[in-house]
């Protein structure tokens, strides 16, 4: 596993700070709204069932957040690996970190440095997704997708009851919340239910489609970035081993928690394209 450092945690630009905070805020409202408000109406305050769904929320909560910092704390470089001084086949000199940069590396100005097996700068992370914790993102996004259906799940009763008449009202408060309150249509803690509601539900279809488009990338062998510039899909060896590449050998351990070690088969500067043909420093 690479390197982490918590300085790493902390986004480089102002922009990107505000992005994470707000996420960072909502990973700690939705569960105290769920915890406080929805959790003791459906089960009552501390009964067994209570329990057993704080646990399950609490597990989804631990995962999702765990991975989102090992994302951000891991070094996406080529860290200690020594780089050619030679510029070999498919390598790319890079001006600004002045070293050689390896295949599918390519130079991001906001993590200033070169990532390797780039594939795309995600703002809501502040850092870019690339071989070293691509399987962290990945696993973050899944872990946010359930936590997302899981508490649609419990906030389904509120929801059938705002919709129960189908009212104009009761339409307006749901999928435009501030205008519901502006105009009196709740009150001040409904709003704010309304909006933690609505959250989870926007948030488990952005999930869904950013983890399915994603996982098609990854069984294809290819990165955002090499999609997007329609690169050639060169380094595709098949599924397995696409998902191999990016989970480790112990892929099926990783869900357990994101300290769990699963050694990549490559280390992001030699590797095999689809050809079986060896991609390395000579």
């Amino acid at each position: 596993m690479a390197s982490f450092s918590w300085k790493r945690v902390v986004p480089i630009r102002s922009g990107e700070r505000f992005a994470v905070g707000a996420a960072a805020t909502e990973l700690i409202l939705i569960p105290i709204f769920e915890m406080y408000f929805i959790m003791p109406t459906l089960f009552g305050l501390f009964t067994f069932s209570y329990w057993v769904h704080f646990l399950i929320g609490l597990f989804l909560w631990a995962n999702a957040t765990g991975n989102m910092i090992m994302s951000m704390g891991v070094d996406i470089s080529s860290g200690t690996h020594i780089l050619p001084a030679v510029l070999r086949p498919e390598w790319k000199y890079c001006p600004v970190c002045m070293i050689n940069s390896p295949p599918r590396a390519h130079h991001c100005g906001d993590c200033k440095a070169c990532v390797l097996v780039r594939d795309h700068h995600c703002v809501f992370t502040g850092r870019c997704i690339g071989h070293n914790n691509v399987r962290f993102y990945l696993t973050m996004l899944f872990y946010l997708l359930l936590s997302a259906l899981y508490c649609n799940y419990l906030n389904i009763d509120y929801a059938i009851e705002l919709f129960g008449t189908l009212s104009w009202k009761g339409v307006v408060t749901m999928f435009v919340p501030v205008i519901g309150w502006l105009f009196g249509f709740h009150t001040t803690m409904s709003f704010f239910s309304t909006v933690q509601c609505g959250i989870c539900l926007f948030t488990s279809l952005q999930f869904t489609c950013l983890l399915a488009f994603h996982l098609r990338l990854l069984s294809r062998g290819q990165t955002t970035y090499e999609w997007r510039n329609s690169h050639p899909r060169k380094y595709d060896n098949g599924w397995r081993e696409n998902f191999k590449a990016a989970f480790g050998s112990r892929w099926y351990l990783i869900w357990i928690a994101p300290t769990v070690s699963s050694p990549l088969p490559n280390d992001g500067i030699n590797f095999s394209d689809s050809n079986g043909t060896a991609v390395k420093d000579m």
